[in-house]
């Protein structure tokens, strides 16, 4: 719950009109809005509960599977729409940021959990690296 309210009061704060992600694409501001809580819900669990945080991450995976799902069926209906090329951009990038969030929370963490990286900084170095790779996963669905 935490998480979840220091996203909400920052991003009513700020109110950025077009979010990005770490390599400068256009997001929606959703899925900015999950990466924030993402990124606050892992502090937060890092530094106030370390003997749960493997099942509190898993949980994480859950909430970003359930919205990456959400828009991999957006995506179908975007599909059958002639004027909606903007959408289907934004909706790919949206796809392309949770995945990489997913991943990062699966597979990118060692440097917050052995050098104590920031969050932040951990997730903008694992996507500028692995973007390639969160394409592909990305259009295999």
């Amino acid at each position: 719950m935490d998480a979840l309210t220091k996203t909400y009061v920052s991003e009513v704060q700020s109110m950025q009109k077009y979010p990005k992600s770490p390599d400068d694409s256009v997001i929606s501001r959703s899925t900015y809005f999950l990466t924030e809580m993402t990124m606050n819900y892992l502090d937060s669990t890092l530094r106030l509960s370390q003997t749960h945080f493997l099942r509190l991450s898993r949980h994480l995976v859950g909430i970003l599977k359930s919205a990456f799902t959400k828009l991999v069926q957006d995506r179908k209906e975007l599909e059958s729409c002639v004027t909606c090329s903007e959408d289907v951009q934004l909706n790919y990038q949206d796809r392309t940021q949770l995945m990489s969030l997913m991943q990062f929370v699966l597979h990118g963490l060692e440097p917050v959990l052995q050098i104590k990286m920031d969050v932040d900084a951990a997730f903008s170095l694992f996507f500028t690296q692995n973007r390639e790779g969160m394409e592909s996963r990305v259009n295999a669905y």
